[in-house]
C-alpha cells in the first residue's frame, strides 16, 4: 500500500518537472524568435540591398504581428483545449521559420516573419494559463517563475544561437536550425506534456465585452496592469541602452560580452521567488524587486566601476526577475471568476510593452545621453513602485470589507 503510494507520488512530481521544462524550453525557444535578426542586420542589408533602417523591420513587424496575435490567442485559449493549441504553436512554427530563409526579396520576408511572430504568440498566454491551472497551488508561482525565466533568457540566448549559426554558414541557415528546433519541440510536447490539465473549456453566457468590464472595475488590475507594462518594457530598453553604455565605458569587446553574461545571473533570481512569496508575501517581494531594479539603475547612471557595473546589472536583471512571479500572482488573485481573462490581457500589455521599449530607447540615445535615458528609465519605474503601494492582498479587502459591515 505504501509503495503504492510513493509510486503514485513520485510519478505525479516526475510529471511536474517534465511539464516545467517542457514549459520552459518551449518558452524560450519561441520567444528567442524575437531577437534572431539582431545579429542578422549586416547580412540582410548585404543580401536584399536595403537600408539599415529598414533591416529593423525584421524585428518590428514580428512585435507587430506578436501583439495581434497575443489578443486572438489570449482569448482562443481561454475556449480551446491547450495541449492541442501547444501543438498548433510549434507545427505553425515548424513549417513557416524554414521559409523565412526562401525569401526572395525583403518585402516576402518580412510576411514570413509577421506569420511567425502572430503564430509564435500563441505560446505565452497559453503556457501561462497552464501553469495556473495545471500546477498545484504550493507550484503555480515556481511554474510562472520558470517560464518568465524562459522569456527572459531568450534575449540573450536567441542572438547568441542566431551569430553562432551565421559565423559557421549563413543567415539562411539560422532559420532552417530554428525550424529543427521547434520540430524536436513539437516532439517533445506530443509525447510528454499531459494531455488534459484542471482547463475546463469555458462557454460564459457573457460576452468578453462585460467580462472585461467586471475585471476592470477593480482598481487594484489597473494598478497591477500599469506595472506590467514597465516590466518587460523596462528590461528590453535596459538591454538596448546597455552595449552603448558599456562602449561609452571604453570598456573592449570581451569585457562588454563578459558584463553581460554575467549579468544573466540575475534571471535565475526568479527561481526563488516562489520561496520569497511565501516568505514575506507578494507585495513585499514585488516592491523589493521595483526598488532593486530602480537602484541598480542609478548606480549605472552615476558610476563607472567595472565591478560596480556587473554588480547593478546582475541586480537590475535579478528585480525585474523577481518582480514578474509576483505581479502575475496578484493578477491572478484580484482576476477572480475572470482569472483566464486576467493573464491573458497581462500576456498582451506585457508583451506590448516589449515591442515599444526599442523605439523608446533608440529615439532617447538619439536625443539625450544614455545616463539621461536611465533615469528616465528609473522613473518609469519609480511609477510602477508607487502603484504598488496602492495593493493589496485580496483576501485582506474581504476582510476589511466585513468588519465595516460589523
Amino acid at each position: 500500500m505504501n509503495s503504492f503510494y510513493f509510486t503514485e507520488e513520485s510519478k505525479e512530481k516526475r510529471e511536474q518537472r517534465v511539464t516545467l521544462r517542457t514549459l520552459f524550453f518551449g518558452g524560450l525557444l519561441v520567444v528567442s524568435s524575437l531577437y534572431v535578426t539582431i545579429p542578422l542586420l549586416n547580412a540582410l542589408m548585404a543580401t536584399y540591398k536595403i537600408q539599415p533602417l529598414h533591416s529593423g523591420w525584421s524585428s518590428s513587424i514580428f512585435s507587430f504581428c506578436y501583439a495581434v496575435g497575443l489578443i486572438f490567442f489570449g482569448l482562443l485559449s481561454v475556449k480551446v483545449q491547450r495541449y492541442h493549441l501547444f501543438l498548433v504553436c510549434f507545427i505553425g512554427m515548424t513549417f513557416i521559420t524554414p521559409f523565412i530563409s526562401l525569401s526572395p526579396n525583403y518585402v516576402l520576408f518580412l510576411i514570413f516573419r509577421g506569420i511567425q511572430g502572430f503564430i509564435a504568440a500563441s505560446f505565452a498566454p497559453n503556457a501561462l494559463g497552464f501553469a495556473l491551472e495545471w500546477f498545484p497551488v504550493e507550484k503555480k508561482v515556481l511554474a510562472i517563475a520558470w517560464i518568465n525565466t524562459g522569456f527572459l533568457l531568450a534575449g540573450i540566448i536567441g542572438p547568441f544561437i542566431s551569430s553562432s549559426v551565421l559565423n559557421l554558414w549563413n543567415w539562411q541557415a539560422v532559420f532552417i536550425v530554428f525550424g529543427i528546433l521547434y520540430f524536436l519541440m513539437l516532439l517533445f510536447i506530443f509525447y510528454h506534456l499531459p494531455k488534459t490539465s484542471n482547463h475546463q473549456i469555458q462557454v460564459e453566457n457573457q460576452n468578453i465585452i462585460l467580462q472585461m468590464k467586471e475585471l476592470l472595475a477593480k482598481k487594484h488590475i489597473y494598478l497591477c496592469y500599469w506595472i506590467t507594462a514597465t516590466l518587460l518594457f523596462s528590461y528590453v530598453s535596459f538591454s538596448t541602452f546597455i552595449d552603448p553604455f558599456l562602449k561609452e565605458q571604453a570598456f573592449t569587446p570581451t569585457t562588454i560580452f563578459n558584463l553581460k553574461l554575467v549579468g544573466m545571473i540575475g534571471v535565475f533570481f526568479t527561481l526563488a521567488s516562489n520561496f520569497l512569496i511565501k516568505l514575506y508575501g507578494k507585495q513585499l517581494v514585488l516592491r523589493s524587486g521595483l526598488l532593486i531594479a530602480i537602484f541598480s539603475i542609478c548606480i549605472l547612471a552615476f558610476l563607472g566601476s567595472k565591478w560596480l557595473i556587473g554588480i547593478a546589472i546582475i541586480l537590475f536583471i535579478g528585480g525585474i526577475s523577481v518582480s514578474i512571479p509576483a505581479n502575475i500572482a496578484l493578477i491572478h488573485e484580484w482576476g477572480g471568476k475572470h482569472k483566464n481573462l486576467a493573464i491573458t490581457c497581462y500576456t498582451v500589455i506585457l508583451f506590448i510593452g516589449a515591442s515599444i521599449a526599442p523605439v523608446f530607447s533608440i529615439y532617447l540615445i538619439e536625443k539625450v545621453t544614455i545616463s539621461v535615458g536611465m533615469i528616465v528609465l528609473s522613473a518609469i519605474l519609480l511609477s510602477s513602485f508607487t502603484s504598488s503601494l496602492f495593493i493589496r492582498p485580496r483576501n485582506s479587502s474581504k476582510q476589511l470589507k466585513k468588519r465595516d459591515k460589523i
